[in-house]
């Protein structure tokens, strides 16, 4: 009788963040939904991990899933997310500060232990710059949407001195020529809206700089992948100081107030994946 070896062997290790040593307790699951998430020393800094099946969770099988099934993928990422939160202190579980992590990108997987100890000691100090740049600090996302176009088109009429102008020389031409004139009108307000929406998204930014360590803007998204069908007029990113969280907040609250044809959406904390 010829024996067969198993492919399915638990023997890689799948890596979530890189964080000081002694960090708060995970109780979550891996990525596999199965085995328990660990830590793995070195000198000041751990690992957070958890056992895979090469058989499953192979490059060529997360990139075939990556293809051929979103919901896989979908699920699997919320899973890394989670235990990356978990890994700061923000799991259900937990009621201490939140702790700097350096989080991965999903799919950083080493194939041993020996491997994983060789990245560590080779990124090491990397590692420990990075994770000083981050103490003390939260990284804060905010989105606004258009949610009143009506409103944002007034504001426009009533600010642009070009409008009122063509408007005023409308008002003594036949109606022929006043028909032309309004189309005219009609470009000089998609201008003018979307150089001051500019104008807006670059005041929302100063203003939030002020507030934080440092900031970046993101790329707007589309209807598609926002699942609204109110415009994303604006998208940042944060990192703050803990003590200064509450004034972050409060500027948002006033730049809000001042531009009531927009809805402003912030969250966090989040994994530092913009600042590290």
């Amino acid at each position: 009788m010829q024996l067969r070896l198993r492919s399915d062997k638990i023997d890689m290790l799948y890596l979530y963040c890189v964080r000081n040593k002694k960090g708060p307790k995970i109780f979550s699951t891996g990525i596999d939904g199965k085995g328990d998430v660990f830590t793995v020393p070195y000198k000041d800094i751990e690992a957070v991990v958890s056992k895979l099946s090469s058989r499953e969770f192979s490059l060529p099988k997360i990139n075939e899933r990556a293809e051929n099934d979103l919901t896989w993928i979908k699920e699997k990422a919320q899973r890394h997310e989670a235990v990356i939160e978990e890994a700061m202190g923000l799991g259900k579980n937990q009621t201490m500060s939140i702790r700097a992590v350096i989080p991965m990108k999903f799919g950083t997987i080493f194939k041993d232990k020996k491997n994983l100890i060789e990245s560590l000691r080779k990124h090491c100090e990397q590692f420990k710059n990075g994770l000083k740049k981050l103490r003390g600090k939260q990284e804060w996302n905010l989105k606004v949407y258009l949610i009143d176009s009506v409103a944002m088109e007034e504001y426009v009429r009533l600010k642009s001195e070009q409008i009122k102008a063509k408007e005023k020389e409308i008002a003594s031409m036949n109606e022929g020529a006043a028909y032309f004139g309004e189309k005219e009108i009609e470009g000089i307000i998609s201008r003018e809206k979307e150089r001051t929406l500019e104008e807006f998204r670059e005041n929302i930014f100063q203003a939030l700089q002020k507030q934080s360590k440092r900031g970046a803007r993101g790329k707007l998204l589309g209807k598609e992948l926002t699942g609204r069908q109110e415009p994303m007029i604006f998208k940042g990113t944060f990192l703050v100081e803990e003590n200064s969280i509450g004034d972050f907040k409060k500027e948002i609250k006033k730049l809000a107030k001042n531009f009531p044809a927009g809805k402003f959406e912030y969250s966090g904390p989040w994994p530092s994946y913009n600042f590290i």
